[in-house]
């Protein structure tokens, strides 16, 4: 188990050790998906994603051209920009773009999902997961000293103390959590489930939707290829930009709460991004003993981990607090786990 109570800030590349790619690695997949293109005298284009286009004609119903226009301007502007996160927030006023940008982008994360690591076909009930592809990544680690000395009849404290702040939009660590436990433990799914429900993650940017285990009538698969225009429409309204407000089921107050609360911080794959760290920065004072903090920030300079740091230090600040200890490295999550996972446990 962990040490006090623990905070995970979560990342994009907290999703990387399992072959989900960074935002800037999904520029060119959804500059092709929205580049569409017809032949002449053609209504179905030749070029582009076939299902997005097919919600588009559905949403816009006589008016597809506009949101084709939209779709156009992403694939060619994207290529100019960080992330398609950071383009949406140029174009925040345009809700044709806003639309068309998070087809793609809940496309084209499921199509990630499949592709990574921790895929598990939901229609074979013989398939599982392969430990093997996952061991010695940081989802392998956090499970072994989460689970250091917890039994199976303890099973219901294991997240004890434990909370997730995830800034992703993929659901790799519920799809992992769920089948580790099952088999760390030899219960069943639907069991696991049950113990994976205790674990808060506060999610500032939504998500591209729920897994069968947390709302079977809503869900879809990690990784599905079974997803139509409804489907596909359904998701994007699960997920937010960076100027959208925080979804009214996990307020702000609650996530920077946990922040404010906790005694350990950990920070995984985060670029601390100035809109993400001033979500986790409370609105007031309060008094509350010093935190300690761990965090990666793989390929960030000397001078870029200063900066980081600093902007750390701000929210420890403007919540009333000092810092125990900081240690940003320049190293991957696993490797995070692998120097300081003794000082995260309580063993």
């Amino acid at each position: 188990m962990f040490k006090d109570r623990t905070v995970f800030v979560l990342g994009a590349g907290s999703s990387k050790e399992v072959e989900m790619p960074l935002g800037s690695e999904l520029i060119p997949k959804i500059s092709q998906m929205l580049n569409f293109h017809f032949s002449r005298g053609n209504r179905v284009p030749n070029q582009g994603d076939a299902t997005i286009y097919d919600t588009l004609v559905r949403i816009a119903k006589t008016d597809v051209n506009s949101f084709i226009a939209a779709s156009r301007k992403i694939s060619e502007g994207i290529l100019l920009d960080t992330s398609i996160d950071s383009f949406l927030d140029k174009h925040r006023d345009d809700p044709q773009i806003q639309m068309c940008g998070k087809l793609a982008i809940v496309k084209s994360i499921l199509e990630a999902e499949r592709q990574s690591s921790l895929y598990v076909d939901a229609t074979n009930a013989s398939a599982h997961l392969d430990p093997s592809k996952v061991s010695g990544t940081w989802f392998d680690r956090f499970l072994k000293v989460l689970s250091e000395g917890v039994t199976r009849a303890d099973l219901g404290s294991l997240f004890n103390g434990v909370s997730l702040i995830n800034f992703n939009y993929d659901r790799c660590i519920e799809q992992y959590l769920a089948h580790a436990i099952q088999k760390l433990y030899a219960i069943s799914f639907e069991q696991a489930g049950e113990v994976l429900r205790k674990l808060k993650i506060l999610r500032p940017y939504g998500s591209i939707g729920p897994l069968p285990w947390q709302t079977p009538e809503t869900a879809f698969a990690y990784g599905s290829p079974d997803i139509g225009p409804e489907g596909l429409v359904a998701l994007a309204a699960e997920i937010r930009t960076y100027s959208e407000r925080v979804h009214e089921s996990q307020p702000l107050w609650e996530i920077q709460g946990e922040i404010a609360h906790a005694q350990t911080i950990i920070y995984l794959g985060c670029a601390y991004h100035p809109q993400n760290m001033q979500i986790l920065t409370p609105a007031e004072k309060l008094s509350n003993a010093a935190a300690r903090i761990f965090g990666t920030a793989k390929d960030i300079s000397e001078p870029g981990i200063q900066v980081v740091k600093n902007r750390i230090a701000t929210i420890a600040s403007v919540g009333g607090r000092g810092i125990a200890g900081c240690e940003i490295r320049d190293c991957t999550c696993s490797k995070l786990f692998q120097e300081y996972g003794i000082l995260f446990s309580k063993g």
